[in-house]
Order: C-alpha cells, then sequence, then structure tokens
C-alpha cells in the first residue's frame, strides 16, 4: 500500500525499528508515521486504521452476546470496545 509493486518487509522493518514494536507503530501519531521514509499520508492513514477496524470487527463478532456471568464473560464483552485506545475513556 505505501510503495506499489514493492517489497514492503524494509519499510515494516524501518517502522518497528523507529516506533519499536506493531503496537507503538499503530499508537503512533499520524506526524510520525509520515517522517518515516516511504510513509506517506495514505499509508499512515491506513495504519491508524488497524485498531479501529480490529474494534469493531470483534464487537460485530461478539454482538449477539450479552449475557455476562463471569470475568471472562466481561473480557470477552469489553475488551474489543476497548481495543486500541490510547486514552481513558
Amino acid at each position: 500500500f505505501a510503495k506499489p509493486r514493492c517489497d514492503p518487509n524494509e519499510l515494516a522493518h524501518a517502522l518497528i525499528e523507529r516506533f519499536g514494536s506493531l503496537h507503538q507503530v499503530l499508537d503512533a501519531p499520524l506526524e510520525e508515521l509520515m517522517q518515516v521514509k516511504g510513509v506517506g499520508r495514505s499509508c499512515a492513514v491506513l495504519c491508524k486504521l488497524i485498531p479501529q477496524m480490529g474494534r469493531y470487527y470483534y464487537i460485530s463478532r461478539n454482538r449477539d452476546f450479552v449475557q455476562i456471568n463471569s470475568g471472562a464473560d466481561a473480557v470477552a464483552y469489553f475488551l474489543p470496545r476497548f481495543y486500541g485506545m490510547t486514552v481513558e475513556c
């Protein structure tokens, strides 16, 4: 997505090297992502969408599950709703 017809492996390594881990790449501000050589606005926006899409995926996957009888049930219900959040909600 970042560089059409190119192997994204080099860019992925550069992002991990700069930010330290995948979750830190995805949590990085848009402007900081775009400072990495090869990352344009579209690529940075896509990186920012991944946690949000993951949250919506898990919520839709578990939308019929509403009964909470245990800690594990609470985690299954609430974790997707807060997945990827970096500030208190």
